[in-house]
């Protein structure tokens, strides 16, 4: 537009400024720009801060929804159940479809943290999620299986993160290795309700490799050529 330039408002309004910065200014604020920048006003800087804590903050305030990724969709609807205003006597049961997509590992500790911040609030959570963070920091777990598509549909094991690593299904030496890094690295496992951390042992280990089907062994060298240290691990243990 050859009047406002692509800003969509009129010169009048953008003459109004608030700390230097008018309308258009600010919607190009990517959120935790804004958050500091509102850092006084608590109505606007408290939804900031949930957006950044669901790992939202790269986002600009203007951005349109219509291009969103689906992973982006997912985390900002938890916003809402963020805000500390809310009424804890409201409780809700939250359905999420793989809210950690898009998300760097260390992002996905921040959204683990927030899905227990809800659970504490009293709400209830469905996750669909591959991720193996947030796998094992689940208090239960229902997989089917045993293949995809018209190979599976069937629930294969139900129960918490520890006793999926003792089973033969192909999820299980995946989420051993899972479980024993943070063992090794000493942390407690991340929003964990239930009891210690389990693994197995080593020699149910190697039986289990045995027995992974091929797509599995494809995602793992996949998996492992990202990350140099897991695949160290791995061919250590093969």
């Amino acid at each position: 537009c050859p009047i406002c330039e692509g800003k969509r408002f009129k010169p009048d309004v953008l003459e109004i400024t608030y700390q230097g910065k008018n309308i258009d200014e600010v919607l190009h604020m990517d959120v935790s720009e804004a958050q500091a920048f509102f850092a006084g006003v608590s109505k606007v800087s408290i939804p900031l801060q949930s957006l950044v804590a669901v790992g939202l903050g790269y986002l600009q305030l203007g951005q349109p929804l219509n291009t969103l990724s689906g992973g982006e969709c997912q985390r900002l609807k938890l916003v809402k159940y963020l805000s500390p205003l809310e009424s804890r006597s409201s409780h809700a049961l939250i359905l999420l479809d793989e809210p950690s997509t898009g998300l760097h590992r260390w992002d996905i500790r921040g959204l683990i943290q927030v899905l227990q911040a809800l659970v504490e609030k009293g709400h209830s959570l469905v996750v669909i999620e591959h991720q193996l963070d947030l796998l094992k920091s689940a208090d239960w777990i229902i997989e089917m299986g045993p293949g995809a598509g018209k190979h599976g549909g069937q629930i294969i094991y139900q129960g918490p993160p520890e006793g999926l690593a003792l089973t033969p299904t192909a999820t299980a030496p995946f989420m051993a290795e899972a479980l024993a890094e943070g063992q090794l690295s000493g942390q407690p496992s991340i929003c964990r309700a239930l009891g210690p951390q389990g693994m197995l042992p080593q020699e149910e280990e190697e039986a289990e490799e045995d027995t992974w089907e091929e797509g599995f062994i494809e995602e793992a060298e996949f998996s492992a050529a990202k990350d140099p240290e897991q695949d160290s691990r791995r061919q250590a243990q093969q």
